[in-house]
Protein backbone atom coordinates (compact mmCIF):
# COMPACT_ATOMS: atom_id res chain seq x y z
CA UNK A 1 0.00 0.00 0.00
CA UNK A 2 1.26 3.10 -1.07
CA UNK A 3 1.88 5.66 2.08
CA UNK A 4 -0.41 8.61 0.14
CA UNK A 5 -3.37 6.17 0.42
CA UNK A 6 -2.46 4.16 3.48
CA UNK A 7 -4.56 4.88 6.92
CA UNK A 8 -3.28 7.30 8.65
CA UNK A 9 -5.32 7.90 11.86
CA UNK A 10 -7.05 5.66 14.38
CA UNK A 11 -10.17 5.17 13.41
CA UNK A 12 -8.93 4.66 9.87
CA UNK A 13 -6.67 1.86 11.15
CA UNK A 14 -9.10 -0.17 12.59
CA UNK A 15 -11.59 0.00 10.12
CA UNK A 16 -8.31 -1.72 8.25
CA UNK A 17 -7.98 -4.09 10.68
CA UNK A 18 -11.72 -4.85 10.52
CA UNK A 19 -12.16 -4.96 6.62
CA UNK A 20 -8.96 -6.92 7.03
CA UNK A 21 -10.30 -9.32 9.25
CA UNK A 22 -13.58 -9.77 7.31
CA UNK A 23 -11.63 -10.68 4.24
CA UNK A 24 -9.72 -13.30 6.00
CA UNK A 25 -13.18 -14.70 7.45
CA UNK A 26 -14.31 -14.60 3.32
CA UNK A 27 -11.20 -16.63 2.68
CA UNK A 28 -11.51 -19.38 5.21
CA UNK A 29 -14.74 -19.52 4.42
CA UNK A 30 -14.55 -19.67 0.55
CA UNK A 31 -12.06 -22.67 1.44
CA UNK A 32 -14.69 -24.05 3.54
CA UNK A 33 -16.83 -24.60 0.53
CA UNK A 34 -14.10 -25.98 -1.77
CA UNK A 35 -13.27 -28.64 0.43
CA UNK A 36 -17.21 -29.18 0.85
CA UNK A 37 -17.75 -29.52 -2.73
CA UNK A 38 -14.31 -31.81 -3.06
CA UNK A 39 -15.82 -34.20 -0.59
CA UNK A 40 -19.29 -34.33 -1.81
CA UNK A 41 -17.55 -35.03 -5.23
CA UNK A 42 -15.30 -37.63 -3.79
CA UNK A 43 -18.37 -39.32 -1.88
CA UNK A 44 -20.86 -39.33 -4.98
CA UNK A 45 -17.82 -41.13 -6.95
CA UNK A 46 -17.15 -43.59 -4.59
CA UNK A 47 -21.01 -44.06 -4.18
CA UNK A 48 -21.16 -44.56 -8.16
CA UNK A 49 -18.55 -47.45 -8.03
CA UNK A 50 -20.47 -48.94 -5.00
CA UNK A 51 -24.06 -49.24 -5.81
CA UNK A 52 -25.03 -52.27 -7.96
CA UNK A 53 -25.66 -51.45 -11.85
CA UNK A 54 -28.06 -53.79 -13.53
CA UNK A 55 -26.81 -54.80 -17.49
CA UNK A 56 -29.16 -56.36 -20.06
CA UNK A 57 -27.64 -58.85 -21.84
CA UNK A 58 -28.57 -60.13 -25.49
CA UNK A 59 -30.58 -62.79 -24.38
CA UNK A 60 -32.57 -60.62 -22.37
CA UNK A 61 -31.82 -62.38 -18.89
CA UNK A 62 -30.84 -59.37 -16.07
CA UNK A 63 -27.29 -59.20 -14.20
CA UNK A 64 -26.38 -57.40 -11.34
CA UNK A 65 -22.98 -57.00 -11.60
CA UNK A 66 -21.50 -56.04 -7.71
Amino acid sequence: MSPVISPSGTTQVSAKELLDSILETVRIFENHVIVGELLETKSAQQFDLNTPKSIVTTSAIRLTIC
